[in-house]
């Protein structure tokens, strides 16, 4: 919700990589500002009140997570690189939710102020964006016309992971269509889960809360996925296993075309990043999941 979508949005667009990837990145504070507008219909006053904030904060980003995005593309590298290993395959899924967990906390500490600030108007303009929101979201996830739900996943799956190795085999796409056979699709339980914590949000705002209640909502919903049902929960950890076991096995089974492509787009992702990097990095502050010994 809010600017975590956005920052999200924006980690997407960067892993298309090329020039887009340093145009999202440097005009990320212009993107924020807009979007805020749109979700909240942020006033003047408002977005001069919280773009010190948002400069703070990209700051840090730029400070303490790029890093982490770069040692998250080095792990890609060696993943690729030793692709009977294992463990690295998890290793890859466990640190994509650490790094999401990270750009979550930033996203807190974005919103809480802006939402701190909203009058009757602004809650009941961001009641109808969320409603819109989650109408399209139900649309694309679980109403599809001629397109069977499975098939509609397995066109994501295949967009998905074509975006860094280019076309897939037959003997690929096979794998993968057994495994989203076996991965639970959690669209309905995601949905539900959002529209009621949206709602328990909004009704929050309404009181004038304190901005600590603030925060600890946003960040049990983002970061620690407080609230969520025992099967949604269950249904998660399945998906996460299932995920990890189709990319040890798409991982083993890369043509050389397809390694030199990915080799390509990592190579070219992390050259956009290292611009905004800090010239003299400070040593020894990545973490052990984003280490992941290596093999040899």
């Amino acid at each position: 919700m809010l600017v975590r979508n956005l920052i999200v949005s924006i980690l997407i667009l960067l892993t298309t990589g090329c020039s887009r990837t340093e145009f999202a990145y440097r005009n990320a504070d212009w993107f924020l500002e807009i979007y805020a507008k749109q979700t909240v219909d942020a006033n003047f006053d408002q977005i001069e009140q919280w773009r010190p904030i948002l400069q703070s904060e990209l700051e840090y980003h730029r400070v303490e997570l790029l890093p982490l995005l770069i040692a998250y593309l080095d792990l890609m590298e060696r993943a690729s690189r030793y692709p009977d290993e294992e463990k690295l395959a998890g290793c890859l899924v466990d640190a994509g939710l650490y790094l999401y967990q990270r750009h979550a906390q930033l996203a807190v500490d974005l919103a809480v102020p802006l939402l701190m600030t909203l009058d009757y108007s602004q809650l009941r303009h961001l009641t109808e964006y969320m409603a819109r929101q989650q109408q399209k979201a139900r649309n694309r996830y679980l109403k599809t016309k001629s397109q069977s739900q499975h098939e509609v996943r397995m066109a994501r799956f295949i967009e998905r992971t074509e975006r860094w190795t280019g076309e897939l085999n037959d003997a690929q796409l096979q794998d993968m269509e057994q495994a989203i056979r076996r991965i639970p699709d959690l669209s309905e339980n995601w949905l539900s889960f959002r529209e009621q914590q949206t709602a328990g949000l909004l009704q929050l705002l309404e009181i004038n809360p304190d901005e600590r209640l603030v925060r600890k909502y946003l960040s049990d919903w983002w970061i620690s996925f407080e609230q969520r049902s025992f099967d949604y929960d269950q249904d998660w950890n399945i998906a996460k296993h299932e995920f990890v076991d189709l990319l040890q096995k798409l991982g083993a089974s890369l043509t050389e075309r397809q390694r030199k492509t990915l080799a390509q787009r990592i190579a070219s992702f992390r050259k956009d990043l290292k611009l905004f990097q800090e010239p003299l990095p400070q040593p020894g502050k990545t973490p052990e999941i984003l280490l992941c010994s290596s093999p040899v």
